[in-house]
């Protein structure tokens, strides 16, 4: 296939577990094609007093989200049905949606990268680049924040928070799923946890779910990508259901 005859669709597309690797690939692409500027907003929209530069902005805009559309799966297009004509926002809410930076999301990528081990038939030059990948995902997620950059000690912190949830039993496996859908997490928390467990089931529901509406709704969205607890020494794999009889499980 020629330069000129290469599409998105050439691209794998978006599923609910390969954000890492095709945000890489359909950077790459958009670049390919000069959409790349005006898909992270640094190219904009000219003036209004610029007529022309406006309408050539506009049909390079409708391409990039033609683009991004067809790179996304079927179950994915639903993220982005409302916003499916600004390139910029398709993309904005793609990573909004995958990249959970909530400490539940983080312990997740690193059980994953712990966890994996050399295949037979696998080449090492294939592990390798399953570590790799398997290191995105844990970069991903890390909070973003220019004003309180994520640090060594935050790290530290949530390695802490990890292996003390790690180490509980199944009886606390409630209490840890309420708390790695918060925002942040600090080890004084999970030491909290026999108040915690001396209140109603209900109550603690109750002071989860009061957290969910201060989470903008991509995120809310995205946390159907979280996986539930089946036990708390082990990350289970599947997808999260959230109900009000009981809190999801999600290490």
């Amino acid at each position: 296939m020629s330069e000129d005859c290469k599409s998105s669709t050439s691209i794998t597309k978006l599923t609910s577990s390969n954000y890492s690797t095709w945000k890489g690939e359909m950077k790459a692409y958009l670049r390919t094609r000069g959409l790349w500027l005006l898909v992270n907003g640094t190219e904009k929209r000219p003036a209004d007093s610029d007529a022309e530069g406006q309408a050539k902005w506009d049909i390079k805009a409708d391409k990039a989200a033609g683009e991004l559309y067809l790179a996304c799966s079927v179950e994915q297009r639903v993220h982005i049905e409302a916003v499916q004509d600004d390139p910029v926002k398709i993309w904005s809410t793609l990573s909004s949606i995958h990249v959970q930076e909530h400490p539940g999301t983080r312990f997740n990528a690193w059980d994953d990268f712990f966890s994996i081990r050399h295949q037979s038939g696998d080449s090492l030059s294939t592990l390798i680049a399953k570590i790799e990948e398997s290191m995105l995902k844990i970069e991903e997620p890390r909070p973003k924040s220019s004003e309180k950059p994520y640090s060594l000690a935050d790290l530290d912190n949530e390695l802490v928070c990890m292996t003390m949830i790690k180490s509980l039993g199944d009886e606390y496996s409630n209490f840890a799923s309420s708390l790695l859908l918060l925002k942040s997490l600090h080890k004084e928390e999970i030491k909290a946890a026999p108040s915690w467990l001396r209140r109603p089931t209900g109550d603690v529901v109750l002071t989860l779910l009061a957290t969910l509406p201060s989470l903008p709704p991509q995120e809310r969205a995205g946390a159907a990508l979280m996986r539930p607890v089946t036990s708390v020494r082990n990350l289970g794999t599947a997808p999260i259901a959230v109900s009000l009889c009981s809190v999801p499980r999600m290490l």
